[in-house]
């Protein structure tokens, strides 16, 4: 009779399950990133379609503003004559209009600032007395240069250094200057045609 001799080990069933599960392990997770790419590749597609057509429309509105711009630049295109001659038909010689506001100025004053408009000179005196800026205005309102002047605002200085003087004698000792802001509409008819 001959022994029995079984070389291979004995496999129990707990045996067996063990084996198996780190190969479901392995597949589970296969799977789950299988998953993954394939969302990721629908969330891809699918925002790649949506911007092929936000593409497209961006593309329509750059045509539809390029012929815009080409109409609208077709239309004002003018000639350097035609600029020409709209310049010399609307402006003004600021020359005299300085010298008449200078010389309608009382003494002791200085004109601080000046800005022109199209319209208007806006102005900007210091003057030593409140009479000389009703005695200012009144001759720039009898000017030919000006139709109108308006006072925008008065403000008070005194000259050389402030000092804290305690002494109310000193207070009446000086007097203060003022600056004021002067709004003069301009006669642009009598400016353009009848000033000499």
């Amino acid at each position: 009779m001959t022994p029995e001799i079984n070389l291979l080990p004995k496999l129990t069933h707990k045996d067996e399950v063990k084996s198996y599960a780190p190969y479901v392990l392995i597949a589970s997770i296969a799977m789950l990133v299988v998953a993954y790419f394939i969302y990721v590749y629908a969330t891809a597609a699918s925002s790649q379609t949506k911007l092929e057509a936000e593409e497209q429309n961006l593309a329509a509105s750059l045509t539809e503003a390029q012929q815009t711009l080409t109409t609208l630049q077709a239309q004002n295109k003018g000639t350097l004559e035609e600029a020409t001659s709209f310049v010399k038909a609307n402006s003004y010689a600021v020359s005299p209009l300085m010298d008449e506001v200078t010389k309608q100025l009382p003494a002791n004053t200085y004109l601080r600032e000046y800005e022109f408009t199209d319209t208007t000179v806006t102005l900007t005196v210091d003057l030593e007395t409140m009479r000389d800026v009703s005695f200012y205005i009144e001759r720039l309102v009898m000017s030919d240069y000006f139709i109108d002047a308006q006072i925008s605002t008065v403000n008070t200085f005194e000259l050389g250094n402030k000092k804290d003087d305690k002494d109310p004698k000193r207070k009446f000792d000086f007097l203060p200057r003022y600056t004021v802001t002067i709004t003069a509409v301009i006669d642009y008819a009598y400016l353009k045609g009848g000033a000499s």
